[in-house]
């Protein structure tokens, strides 16, 4: 039962006390006016009662607490008697149909203002990691994969830089890097704070056309502030001139994907996006543009360097299992894990 009190006496809104000596009890036999009582089935009582308004599924009132003042409430017909139901009316199927229906309407406003905080949420986002960009020498992409703050991007993204910060749904935050890999074009970030963090996945649990999709921040500049998702397949599990630490991928990347994660459908990370085949080298070499021909470091060649890092010791998180998740949930999950990764 909502009550609302009008007024100092916003305590006293549903009162219990019998039923004074004298005083009038709404019966069917006549039309309720002012001044009358009512009590509700399970003993609770509205004295000087006026009937606002008759609902399908109840009677919006006004009455007198004790303390003073003036109440209002709604009150469901089956906490009211009998004779009360018939005077007005009151019908189990209408009321069960009108209360679905406000039910309906409460959700989609509540799912209105839900994405409209989202909305707004996102803006915000978008404005600060703009602010940040404005000024780097250089952006990429990066993931977490422990909740404490470590890191993994690509070292040719933060080669050289001077400052690095990470734009997170926490804000933009100062990142140091704590181990890098040249040869195989990996480095681990350190971020403080608490963060949503994907799993490795287990080295030979990737096969060829293997569903895959990456999460990142590809031309800042010219497509936005907001992550882009991108999906293809695993094309070879080997890279260009047949390297063996890389996977060739359909998925489209630009320029600013660098360091993201490359996911599988459970939301294991399988790569970290590095490179595409440039249309200079495809040009010269057969005349033609190359068709989505992009590359990702494979995961497992990340385990030696954070081997090295002992305080990563029983942080990273367990591969997900191989059993059905909603895409939208591995999504969201990859996407709560993606920083945008910006270099000064």
């Amino acid at each position: 039962m909502l009550v609302l009190a009008l007024g100092w006496a916003a305590s006293a809104a549903a009162q219990s006390s019998a039923i004074p000596s004298g005083t009038p009890v709404l019966s069917a036999a006549s039309r309720p006016p002012a001044g009358l009582v009512i009590v509700t089935r399970d003993g609770k009582t509205y004295k000087n009662v006026e009937v606002k308004k008759v609902a399908p599924d109840g009677l919006l009132i006004s009455y007198a607490p004790d303390t003073g003042g003036v109440g209002i409430s709604k009150l469901k017909f089956t906490d009211l008697p009998d004779d009360l139901q018939r005077r007005y009316g009151f019908n189990q199927t209408n009321a069960v149909a009108f209360e679905k229906a406000e039910r309906q309407s409460t959700g989609r406003m509540r799912a209105q203002l839900i994405e409209a905080d989202k909305a707004a949420e996102a803006s915000h986002f978008a404005e600060d990691l703009s602010d940040a960009w404005a000024s780097a020498r250089v952006s990429g992409t990066g993931f977490f994969i422990t909740s404490d703050g470590y890191m993994l991007t690509c070292f040719h993204v933060v080669t050289n830089a001077a400052r690095i910060v990470v734009g997170t749904k926490r804000g933009v935050l100062p990142a140091q890097m704590v181990q890098s890999d040249e040869d195989n074009d990996i480095a681990l970030l350190k971020v403080e704070g608490n963060f949503t963090a994907l799993p490795l996945a287990a080295s030979n649990s990737v096969n060829l056309g293997e569903s895959v999709f990456t999460i990142g921040f590809p031309n800042p500049g010219v497509q936005g502030m907001q992550v882009k998702v991108t999906r293809g397949e695993i094309s070879s599990l080997a890279g260009a001139q047949d390297d063996p630490t890389e996977y060739q991928v359909s998925v489209p990347v630009q320029p600013g994907n660098s360091g993201g994660a490359l996911v599988d459908e459970y939301g294991n990370v399988t790569g970290i996006v590095v490179a595409r085949l440039s249309d200079q080298a495809a040009l010269a070499t057969s005349g033609m543009l190359a068709q989505e021909v992009n590359y990702a470091i494979k995961g497992f060649y990340a385990n030696g360097l954070l081997q090295q890092t002992t305080d990563l010791t029983g942080k990273l998180k367990s591969p997900h299992p191989s059993r059905d998740r909603r895409p939208e949930d591995v999504v969201r999950e990859a996407q709560d894990a993606t920083a945008l990764v910006i270099c000064y």
